[in-house]
């Protein structure tokens, strides 16, 4: 694929049967993915779900599978927008270097969720790619079909609503779950936490003390005692829901909720002014500018997830995963490989580092 761009920003696409597209993508993919999947396939022998000794492998692989989401849409839309018309012409060649090389680290990223033993981070991507897929597919407005945003936003649709009589079923009768369903245990504890006292135990302790907690706390002060909190299994970490509730009470978590509403609204707004604003400067600078956009959108959406299930470990909402509460929580992976890397790229865009005034 060659790109060619002229003094006024106009830009085409050629396509030379060379294989240079097919190699430069795989040798991507097979960088990307040496440099950090060989550590981690270890842990799917030794790990579990507090990670790798103090290292939590899938932290980093939702980070960077947000990156390789986000150059995927951007290479998607430079053909919808540059060469729409060998797109619709034969769109399997053109859109398939970059697809499988997604589809590829995808499954990689996958198997790191799965050696961690922990289904939470691949129920939290899939969450995150239904998302980015509703995000990307809309036509470019020099493109006349709308034949594809209508068919993919269509199918996305369905498949929610699919989704949700799925789980409703499953929670009116979880028996009907296979036996080789992984943490199929959870799943029962969550239909009814009282029938499984031992398995539900982290469950049920987490709910009576945030219903000890009430709406002004436990402990009559903001200084006393927390032996009650502290008989919470991981409460330090993916309960830590039920230590607030309990410590400082309803109203102040109530506060927090606003506040993490507050953080991810800037997310959003900041990915909107930067999608909605003017671009100066070249391609290379709207490749940029729409890369950072995707790449925000991203981190919005994981963040909003994983505080909705932290709080959900809480209040029973859903089966117990093992997520930290961003910013809360004692989770140093997290931390280190999503929550302030998402942060610095937020700032960097909000102080102008794509254009962006606010």
């Amino acid at each position: 694929m060659v790109l060619s761009c002229d003094d006024t920003d106009s830009c085409s696409i050629h396509w030379k049967d060379t294989g240079e597209q097919s190699f430069g993508i795989s040798r991507y993919s097979y960088q990307f993915c040496h440099a950090y999947f060989e550590y981690p396939d270890v842990s799917f022998f030794k790990g579990n779900e507090q990670g790798l000794g103090v290292f939590q492998p899938s932290e980093l692989a939702k980070f960077l599978l947000i990156i390789v989401g986000a150059l995927t849409g951007m290479h998607l839309s430079e053909i919808r927008i540059y060469d729409a018309e060998h797109l619709y012409k034969n769109p399997v060649k053109m859109i398939w270097p970059f697809v499988y090389t997604f589809i590829f680290v995808t499954s990689l990223a996958f198997f790191v969720f799965l050696s961690v033993r922990d289904m939470s981070p691949i129920i939290i991507s899939c969450i995150f790619l239904t998302c980015c897929i509703w995000k990307i597919v809309p036509n470019p407005d020099q493109t006349k079909s709308r034949l594809f945003e209508w068919i993919c936003r269509g199918g996305i649709s369905v498949f929610c609503m699919i989704a949700m009589a799925f789980i409703i079923y499953i929670y009116n009768v979880p028996e009907s779950l296979p036996p080789i369903i992984p943490q199929k245990d959870r799943i029962l504890v969550w239909t009814n936490p009282a029938l499984y006292p031992h398995s539900g135990e982290q469950v049920i302790k987490s709910m009576t003390i945030a219903g000890l907690g009430g709406w002004f706390g436990a402990t009559g002060s903001w200084f006393g005692n927390n032996h009650a909190a502290m008989t919470v299994p991981m409460i330090q970490n993916d309960f830590v829901g039920a230590f607030i509730i309990y410590r400082w009470g309803g109203l102040l978590a109530t506060l927090l909720l606003v506040i993490q509403i507050c953080y991810m609204t800037a997310f959003f707004k900041t990915a909107q002014q930067i999608d909605s604003e003017e671009c100066y400067g070249g391609f290379d600078r709207r490749r940029m500018k729409f890369v950072f956009c995707m790449m925000i959108y991203g981190f919005a959406w994981m963040t909003g997830i994983q505080w909705l299930i932290s709080w959900s470990n809480v209040l029973g909402l859903f089966p117990v995963m093992g997520q930290p509460m961003t910013w809360i929580s004692q989770a140093n992976s997290h931390l280190i490989f999503f929550a302030l890397p998402s942060l610095a790229f937020v700032m960097i865009a909000r102080q102008g580092g794509m254009g962006v005034r606010l």
